[in-house]
């Protein structure tokens, strides 16, 4: 009667424990999908924040008389994730004729890419 006390006692720890690992896992996944949201909006940001500065400091006429790429930023938000994003442009014959947003979100350990492609025909 003991033994058998004993043994039932037994399986119901290591089933407590292999239940109780698996709530771990699940709950470290779902703050993984915290960060992973807040990546992908703070790599959104980082796209707005490039075309904000497009249109706000660039003229067409001196962009390919310049470096490739510009607006270059990295943007900490208030929520602790960062933004890193900038412009490439592509010129044919000293013309920009289109040009590629580019944005990387962080938050925790998630990295996220937006990439945005605008033609200036």
């Amino acid at each position: 009667m003991i033994i058998v006390s004993i043994l039932m006692g037994g399986l119901f720890l290591v089933g407590t424990a292999i239940a109780g690992l698996l709530m771990y896992y699940q709950l470290q996944q779902s703050s993984d999908a915290v960060s992973s949201g807040a990546a992908v909006f703070a790599a959104d940001a980082g796209i707005e924040r490039s075309l904000y500065c497009y249109f706000t400091t660039t003229t067409p006429a001196t962009l390919c008389s310049t470096m490739f790429s510009l607006c270059a930023t990295t943007t900490n938000l208030a929520n602790g994730a960062t933004a890193s994003s900038s412009l490439n442009f592509t010129c044919s014959g000293g013309v920009p004729v289109s040009f590629q947003a580019e944005s990387f979100g962080y938050a925790g350990k998630s990295e996220r890419v937006l990439e945005s492609n605008f033609s200036l025909r």
